[in-house]
């Protein structure tokens, strides 16, 4: 493994470089995978390359301080590997959250009940629980602090 190799801050995207030589020159395919946890599981990133190096897009994979890339290399008999000699950092990504309900330009009254419905997901930590989900509204703050919820005789003074 040539690049990264150990003790570098990545950036959105790297360019995975490392280098095989074979002594037969027999057609080489390489796979690469990407570690999150210092090499304890892989994520295959891309499979069935041809040259010894690959642009990787980290905007769409998990962030740490403990990524580490391998090389699996293979002949068709003969397999090899090759991972980077140390650990190095990729940014931490934000969570992606979306509201399902009430829709865009809901309107209601102040008898009617309206239902917050709401999901989120973190690259890194998965699915975001209760614990990790606020809903507030500018006219009047904190709304509530889980996935679902039901307000009911409260006056909104906003169109959500």
């Amino acid at each position: 493994m040539i690049y990264p190799n150990g003790g570098e801050q990545l950036g959105d995207s790297v360019n995975v470089t490392w280098q095989i030589n074979d002594v037969d020159s027999n057609n080489l395919t390489y796979e690469l995978l990407y570690s999150i946890d210092a090499g304890k599981t892989w994520l295959v990133i891309a499979m069935d390359l041809k040259e010894q190096n690959y642009t990787v897009n980290l905007k769409e994979l998990p962030g740490g301080s403990n990524g580490l890339f391998k090389a699996i290399v293979t002949d068709g008999v003969n397999t090899v590997t090759s991972e980077s000699n140390a650990v190095f950092n990729v940014p931490d990504k934000p969570p992606n959250v979306r509201i399902i309900s009430p829709g865009n330009d809901s309107n209601f009254t102040t008898d009617q009940t309206v239902v917050f419905v709401g999901e989120g997901y973190d690259i890194e930590d998965i699915y975001l629980d209760n614990s990790s989900v606020r809903w507030s509204s500018d006219k009047q703050g904190i709304l509530g602090s889980i996935i679902q919820f039901h307000l009911q005789d409260w006056f909104l003074e906003t169109t959500i």
